[in-house]
């Protein structure tokens, strides 16, 4: 621990000698606007001043503070927001809000849904860079405007967009990845106006590493009894691309053109042994993986200025997206001897297009929305399998194709009841048509139609407290994978069961409830929150076990009716009152109690991974005299247990430790227009560690599975320059 605070300690002065040697005269350092060049403490009270304006419970993280540490994907970046886990120490691709799972959180780039292979219809976030980002959006209750999704709350990513004035910048950034290697990105982003056309685009291109090792070993009464030893590299090659052009056709017209480009290049190194009760060897795999993603379209809007009457959008997407994934494995007998070969190709590809109309309106004290759209999707999936050179039966629950129709129309009044209230009455439509074909040509069909209301309420009770209630009804569909009805066999073991999807799994429907109070300080500079949520969910989607015909079948179904109820606290207070203004202290809390009453066993139990505690703490300080920021996060997800029943009779315990983190981060203006960052990151090498606990149906313990996953600290810096 003393080699690691001399190595921070060192970073720090290294920083401050360097910015010292730059620093501006005290009349630029008094200026109140920018040369103070506290750009985190600026980011983060135009954030605020959004959260403040906002119509319906959001949260809003600007830019600058989003990058502080210097993360390379979104998915880091947010870890630190209220209520954000990801399932494992190392995985940063698919957020839960409030603790529960990710099919809970919907995912949004620029307010729409993003093509992408994920089949849960959720991005996969750590896919998009951080330096891209402008700012992203926690709507913890939704407006009538938005898609259905997102029970537990929704993620808006905004990317970066261009201003009236010329502009533009470029960052760069290096790191290393201990045990793994050298990592860095690459930013540049312009945009301009000639005549009627305005014009902006950012290009990225990182290199980000994972590591994913692990160890699974079985013990009975405390002897050790095998398991398997995992060692896992990642290494994506990433590049995204987001050009814009705007053309102004008129005093009332304007035409845009939205497209985007998003390509990563995965290659995963993987070796696992199979460790026998005396600690020999008795298996070895080597497998390598790669995959491409790749995701392209363009978006189309016509916007008409009716005068008086208020605006008319219309508009027309189209994306397409890919997944190609080869794997190629070698697995050796404990002599050493290669006894098998085996190739695995799989194939995905989506397309999808909507087309629709918005309408937007002020009519004395109401502001009107409207609109009605409809989306075409599929997605196909195929994959080969080869042993020795040799054909074999593929996994047909990976061979499919799934095409899902979804028509929406909505309507919503903002209504200014005074100068300090504001109501909000919305009512969305959607009407969906799922349409399945398993790998033998069997069919299968779902149609769903749902009325979803939403009633929000803002009342400012004064100048800097504001009271906000929200009421909306919220759907959850199921994962296109999970519709395909093929089984695909396992051992027929409680342990490796066969499994299949399920084309009549209904979607979950929930009622969501959320009350808080924001307490704005220090002319926005700092907050003081509290907000209780609660969400009644009916028809939950779960993985469940049978017995089907004496062998264990896996598959989805709606499982029981769930509550959830938690509360969220954020505080961040600049020490003014004590004369350190430039101090600032901030955190969140996030308490989470779910509860399932599940059909097929009777039980009434929590959600699957669903800790009870999610906390932050941290603290920014600026420097005026070198202008320099020190930041500072400690992120802990409190241990918990859960005990799921068997339909055997049996049960299966599984006690998940705390995990801890820590990130620190020094940034310095070293110009009007450039900073320089500096991050250590999971300075405290967060553990996953899970112990699973079966039982039989007499109590008797059966096996007892020891899960530990390590993660790695990494080094990080950036230089970033704007014109």
């Amino acid at each position: 621990m003393s080699t690691r605070i001399s190595l921070l300690g060192g970073l720090l002065g290294a920083l401050t000698l360097s910015a010292r040697a730059s620093a501006p005269d005290d009349s630029q350092i008094l200026d109140p606007v920018i040369v103070r060049g506290d750009l985190i403490g600026n980011s983060v009270q135009q954030a605020l001043r959004q959260r403040k304006d906002a119509g319906n419970a959001t949260v809003v993280i600007d830019g600058e503070q989003l990058n502080q540490f210097n993360d390379l994907s979104v998915g880091d970046a947010i870890r630190r927001l209220p209520g954000v886990t990801f399932p494992g120490v190392n995985r940063s691709r698919d957020v839960r809000l409030r603790a529960i799972g990710g099919e809970y959180t919907q995912i949004l780039l620029d307010g729409r849904p993003y093509l992408d292979g994920n089949s849960s219809r959720n991005m996969e976030v750590d896919r998009l860079p951080a330096a891209m980002i402008e700012r992203i959006e926690i709507i913890r209750s939704p407006l009538a405007g938005q898609p259905a999704g997102g029970i537990a709350g929704t993620i808006n990513i905004v990317t970066r967009r261009g201003s009236s004035e010329p502009s533009g910048g470029a960052s760069f950034g290096a790191g290393h990845v201990e045990g793994n290697g050298n990592t860095g990105d690459l930013a540049v982003w312009q945009g301009a106006a000639a005549g009627p056309l305005r014009w902006f685009i950012a290009a990225n291109a990182q290199r980000r590493l994972l590591e994913e090792s692990s160890t699974e070993f079985e013990y009975d009464d405390d002897a050790f009894d095998g398991g398997d030893d995992q060692l896992q590299k990642r290494r994506f090659n990433e590049y995204t691309l987001t050009p814009r052009l705007d053309f102004e056709l008129g005093a009332n017209d304007r035409l845009s053109l939205v497209p985007n480009y998003n390509r990563s290049e995965e290659r995963r190194d993987q070796s696992e042994r199979a460790v026998e009760p005396d600690g020999s060897v008795s298996q070895r795999t080597e497998e390598i993986r790669d995959r491409t993603r790749e995701t392209w379209g363009n978006r189309t809007e016509w916007t008409h200025r009716l005068g008086d009457h208020g605006t008319i959008t219309t508009y027309h997407e189209f994306s397409r997206a890919s997944e190609d994934t080869e794997r190629n494995s070698r697995r050796y007998n404990a002599a050493g001897e290669q006894n098998r070969v085996e190739q695995r190709f799989s194939d995905v590809a989506m397309r999808n297009w909507n087309a629709g109309v918005v309408y937007t309106a002020t009519k004395g004290r109401h502001a009107i929305d409207a609109g009605l759209g409809v989306s075409d999707g599929t997605r196909e999936e195929a994959e080969s399998r080869f042993r020795n050179g040799s054909p074999q039966t593929p996994d047909y629950g990976r061979i499919y194709e799934v095409g899902e129709e979804i028509a929406h129309a909505w309507v919503s009044d903002a209504i200014s009841l005074s100068d300090a209230d504001l109501l909000t009455l919305g009512l969305r439509a959607e009407h969906s048509r799922t349409r399945t074909t398993a790998h033998d040509g069997t069919r299968a069909s779902k149609k769903a139609t749902d009325l979803i209301p939403s009633v929000q309420y803002r009342r400012a009770a004064s100048d800097n407290v504001d009271l906000r209630i929200g009421l909306a009804r919220t759907l959850r569909r199921p994962d296109l994978r999970d519709l395909t009805p093929t089984i695909e066999e396992g051992g027929g073991t409680i342990g490796d069961p066969d499994t299949a999807g399920n084309p009549q799994t209904s979607p979950e429907r929930a009622w969501g409830l959320d009350a808080g109070l924001d307490w704005f300080l220090d002319e926005e500079r700092g907050l003081l929150s509290a907000n209780i949520f609660a969400r009644r969910i009916s028809d939950k989607i779960e993985e469940r076990l049978r017995l089907v015909d004496d062998r264990w079948l896996q598959r989805p179904e709606n499982a029981g009716d769930g509550r959830i109820l938690g509360m969220e606290l954020e505080a961040r207070l600049p020490l003014t009152f004590a004369g350190l203004a430039d101090l600032v202290l901030w955190g969140n809390v996030t308490r989470v109690h779910s509860r399932l009453d599940d059909a097929l066993t009777g039980q009434r139990r929590r959600f699957d991974q669903q800790p009870d505690l999610v906390s932050n703490i941290g603290l920014d300080y600026f420097i005026a005299p070198i202008r320099t920021t020190v930041g500072f996060n400690y992120n802990r997800v409190f241990d918990y247990s859960q005990t799921f029943a068997i339909t055997d009779g049996g049960s299966e315990q599984t006690r998940f430790g705390t995990q801890n983190r820590m990130d620190l981060s020094l940034r310095t203006q070293l110009g009007a227009s450039t900073s320089l960052s500096l991050s250590a990151l999971n300075v405290l090498r967060a553990k996953d560690r899970r112990d699973i606990v079966e039982r039989n149906e007499d109590g008797a313990i059966n096996s007892t599975i020891r899960y530990r996953e390590p993660s790695n600290m990494t080094w990080y810096a950036r230089i970033k320059h704007e014109w």
